[in-house]
């Protein structure tokens, strides 16, 4: 099920109140009820999943991109210009970086077009941290920030929204969400 762009991120926080709502329940309830609630558990997961999957793809395609979970990550570097290393190498600096901001909840978008047997050219890498201190922007990079930085993906409202580009890439289109703000 698709939601309206307009509704997503605010549509996935609902539903990961309930999700925590049903696991606090989980806590008090006897063993029979716990057995039941697995099931709506999993569904009320499986809905999260869907709605981080939905928003990724929309966020993706207002920007000329191709985003979501199926997306295979890469190094940091093939967004940087020039790129240092050959495209998709990946490897432990990427996950750990020298600078400041956390490369949390990751998610790496790729061109919407490719040529014929290639993957898609890398375009840029989200990171939705929980909380930096502090953001510097590795050589050959851009930072591109919402006006409501905290309209993450991830977790909306918790969770801030940081977009990595090439040096050259001019402006991120953003969700409406990350616009206005998202209605708690």
């Amino acid at each position: 099920m698709t939601i309206a762009s307009t509704t997503i991120l605010g549509e996935l926080l609902a539903a990961m109140h309930r999700q925590e709502a049903a696991h606090a329940l989980e806590q008090q309830a006897d063993d029979d009820v716990v057995a039941q609630d697995d099931v709506v558990k999993r569904a009320l997961a499986a809905r999260v999943r869907e709605l981080r999957a939905d928003a990724a793809k929309m966020f993706a395609e207002r920007n000329g991109w191709r985003g979501g979970p199926d997306i295979k990550p890469f190094s940091r570097s093939a967004i940087s210009d020039p790129p240092t290393r050959p495209v998709g190498w990946l490897t432990w600096a990427d996950m750990r970086p020298p600078w400041q901001v956390p490369w949390d909840h990751c998610l790496y978008l790729r061109s919407a077009t490719r040529e014929k047997g290639k993957q898609a050219a890398p375009a840029a890498i989200v990171v939705q941290p929980y909380a930096p201190n502090q953001i510097s922007v590795p050589d050959g990079m851009r930072l591109h920030v919402p006006p409501h930085a905290e309209a993450s993906i991830w977790f909306p409202g918790r969770a801030s929204f940081f977009v990595f580009t090439r040096a050259g890439h001019a402006e991120v289109n953003w969700l409406p969400e990350q616009i206005v703000g998202i209605s708690q």
